[in-house]
This record gives structure tokens, sequence and C-alpha cells, in this order.
């Protein structure tokens, strides 16, 4: 089925079977097309490959796709406006996120810093959950390009975070601790 075959791909993308990762992944190009999903997971497996041209590549055609506002049959079957959508993208569809977290990380890896920043700069953005690889990543990259006061807002933003999701975990332990008690 078109949604096993996502299932057969992260099985051979993480046991390091690439060659069987794009075979299922063609497969369900020729079943769906016009599915972002199915260009974004193809880009994952060229993040595996280190082969980021190509990650930049497939992730721009998902892209495309999500601009057009092509339908996914993926996110149908996955239910787009379930938690991940509502709760942590302030898009109905994380598919951008997502598909921009692509482009800048293989943009960074390729030392493509001003691309880098703007996608990560999308991300942090348009994430409703505080992304501290963003902050961090792009605080590298702003460092790369002699933005250096920028780079430091950022490293002390995803510091911030860190700091934050800590003591509230920390907190919430506690608390557990307590009625456990």
């Amino acid at each position: 089925s078109y949604v096993g075959l996502f299932a057969l791909v992260d099985e051979y993308r993480n046991n390091g079977n690439y060659d069987g990762a794009l075979h299922c992944i063609n497969e369900a190009k020729k079943m769906e097309p016009k599915d972002y999903n199915v260009y974004l997971t193809e880009a994952y497996v060229y993040e595996k490959k280190k082969d980021y041209k190509k990650e930049i590549e497939c992730a721009n055609m998902a892209k495309t796709l999500l601009d057009n506002k092509e339908k996914s049959r993926y996110d149908k079957f996955f239910h787009q406006d379930g938690f991940v959508a509502k709760y942590i993208f302030k898009e109905k569809n994380s598919g951008y996120v997502r598909t921009y977290s692509r482009l800048a990380d293989a943009n960074y890896k390729l030392k493509n810093y001003n691309a880098a920043v703007d996608y990560y700069s999308y991300i942090i953005e348009n994430g409703v959950y505080k992304y501290t690889d963003a902050y961090f990543y792009r605080g590298i990259c702003l460092y790369h390009l002699g933005k250096k006061q920028e780079a430091l807002q950022d490293f002390k933003k995803h510091q911030e975070i860190i700091n934050n999701y800590l003591i509230l975990h920390l907190y919430n332990n506690i608390w557990d601790m307590e009625n456990f008690v």
C-alpha cells in the first residue's frame, strides 16, 4: 500500500539500505507524483547518504508542491490537522516547516550560510514551539557570515529555551514525586 511504502522507506533508511529506500520512494512517486511527502521523504534519504545537493533538490520539489497546494495522500492518512499540525506548527500543514528544515540543514552542511539563515529564520518564525536547533544553527551560520552580535543573540536564545525546559521538566518531576508519595 501507499502508506506501507513509507514504513519500508523508514526501515531501509534506518538500516542503511538507501537503494531499497529510494526504490520504495520511486514506487510511491508512481502512485502519487504530486504528494510533497514523497519528495520530503526522499530528501531525508539523501541527507543520510550525505548527498546534500540532492537533498536540496528534493526538498525544493516538496516546497513547490506545497506552494501549489497539492493534496497529500500521506497527510490525509495521518490526519494533517491532528495534534502535531495544530499544536506545534502555526500552519495547518507542518510540511513547510519540515521542508524548510531539510533546506536549512542541507545548506548549512554545504556552507551556504545565507540560504541556511533564511530557512532557519522561517522555522523560527513559523513554529509555535521554540525549535532550539534552529536558533543554534542559525547562530553558527551568522557567526560564519561575520554577524557575531546576531549569532550571540541566537546562542543566548538557544540557551534560554534549554534552561526554561530544564526548569519546567525538573519542576514537573518534583511535583510528580510529591503527589506520588
